[in-house]
């Protein structure tokens, strides 16, 4: 009697109950694919990973945005404004994340994207808490008020796939023998923890932070010397070969 009144109620449970999927990550599309760091993360996958602290969550903060019917991502509450969250690194991944996956998705200002923010992080944020063997893609150190106060997406593909720059991507933390004793001699470093940097790539964070407005400035140059000809376009041309030599030669200082 117990048993057959169990396998009852279990049937009659079980045909109320609706299982949910968890929600995966967003991918980028093909239009996209140049904003993908050297590894092949997504810029969706990397904020996701920020998010989860190594691990992305079950149910992943950055959804395929046709899924949820929106043609950007939220911008965090009150309660969400934490220090990740009002980080430019992380707010470019994330608006990154949006152009990657269709042209007709966009992204809000950064102004717009901080408004619930008491203050705002910086690179040594980061430089802490960036998960292990987890690369940053150089566009990502573009401050935001360098293109205008939002995430440029044009720029960013234009300086990811720029072989004259070859600004590689930054990871802070790499899992190895020597990190934890590395990072027991932990100070500061222009404001990066040395003890994060411990083992760790550097030259897109050094390199990124240094040129990102430049590179963007020289992206928006370059489509007019296209757009030119004649003596002028000789003249400008000079000019901006002129200023990738300066750069390259920063590049060779840091």
């Amino acid at each position: 009697m117990f048993t057959k009144a169990a396998v009852f109620l279990t049937v009659a449970l079980g045909s109320s109950i609706s299982f949910v999927k968890a929600t995966a990550t967003a991918t980028c599309g093909a239009h996209g694919m140049s904003l993908r760091a050297s590894n092949g993360q997504s810029p969706c996958e990397i904020a996701a990973l920020m998010v989860g602290k190594g691990a992305i969550p079950e149910n992943s903060p950055f959804p395929e945005l046709y899924n949820l019917g929106q043609d950007r991502y939220t911008i965090p509450t009150m309660a969400e404004a934490d220090d990740l969250r009002c980080n430019p690194v992380f707010y470019n991944l994330v608006a990154g994340c949006a152009a990657c996956q269709a042209s007709t998705y966009t992204w809000s200002s950064w102004e717009s994207w901080t408004s619930h923010c008491k203050s705002n992080t910086g690179v040594s944020y980061i430089a802490d808490t960036m998960p292990y063997d987890t690369p940053v893609p150089n566009w990502a150190f573009t401050d935001p008020l360098a293109t205008n106060g939002t995430f440029n997406a044009t720029a960013a593909m234009a300086m990811k796939s720029a072989t004259d720059l070859a600004i590689p991507d930054t990871i802070f933390n790499v899992k190895s023998d020597s990190t934890a004793s590395s990072s027991s001699a932990s100070s500061s470093v222009d404001g990066v923890s040395k003890g994060a940097l411990a083992g760790g790539t550097v030259g897109g964070f050094a390199l990124g932070v240094l040129l990102g407005g430049l590179s963007v400035k020289m992206f928006f140059s370059r489509k007019k010397v296209h757009k030119k000809n004649g003596e002028n376009s000789s003249v400008h041309s000079d000019e901006t070969q002129d200023t990738i030599g300066r750069e390259k030669t920063i590049m060779q200082q840091v």
